[in-house]
């Protein structure tokens, strides 16, 4: 798996069909990256906040404890940063939270891919969550690496060839079926 930006950039240049391949064959790491390239992009977006902020004088947010209001810059961060977390899933920065950053238009568009990965991996995961019990289990095995093909043939009693058959048919049917959703070409 590309690290960095280019993970990114390389995702949202795919056309839909090579994203649910990349999906398919990264399976086991794919969500614990886009969570770490969510954080990365957190990250970016909040160092040239605090960059620009710590120019300013009295930056204090309001925090209730107790049933007391109390100022605390601290407050003011965390409710900052759920909201940009928020807009990092959703691409949804309509509240001006980035009116004060110098990329935001590069944020932007990486949030939206990053919307975009998480949106094809639940719309894969949901195809798997309609095969049979034992197809689910199969594939899931199989793309998490869990076990190699030899070792899934002979616990289901299958030769290597016919197994392989068997975990290609089920990818294909995942693949075009999400591919359907993507496309709103499913009805059935």
């Amino acid at each position: 798996m590309v690290s960095g930006a280019k993970f990114i950039e390389e995702y949202a240049n795919m056309s839909a069909e090579q994203r649910i391949d990349y999906i398919s064959k990264s399976y086991s790491t794919f969500m614990g990256a886009v969570e770490s390239h969510t954080e990365g992009l957190l990250y970016m977006i909040e160092e040239e906040q605090d960059f620009k902020r710590r120019q300013e004088k009295g930056d204090l947010g309001v925090r209730v404890q107790g049933g007391k209001t109390i100022s605390d810059k601290t407050a003011t961060t965390a409710i900052r940063n759920v909201s940009i977390r928020d807009a990092i899933e959703t691409c949804n920065f309509s509240d001006g939270l980035l009116d004060d950053v110098d990329h935001a238009d590069m944020y932007i568009s990486m949030a939206e891919t990053l919307r975009r990965m998480r949106r094809d991996y639940r719309l894969f995961n949901s195809q798997i969550a309609n095969l049979s019990a034992s197809d689910a289990v199969l594939i899931k095995v199989f793309m998490n690496k869990e076990k190699d093909l030899y070792e899934i043939a002979n616990e289901l009693g299958l030769t290597y060839d016919s197994a392989r058959q068997k975990v290609r048919r089920i990818r294909y049917d995942l693949k075009n079926k999400t591919l359907q959703f993507i496309s709103g070409s499913y009805f059935g």
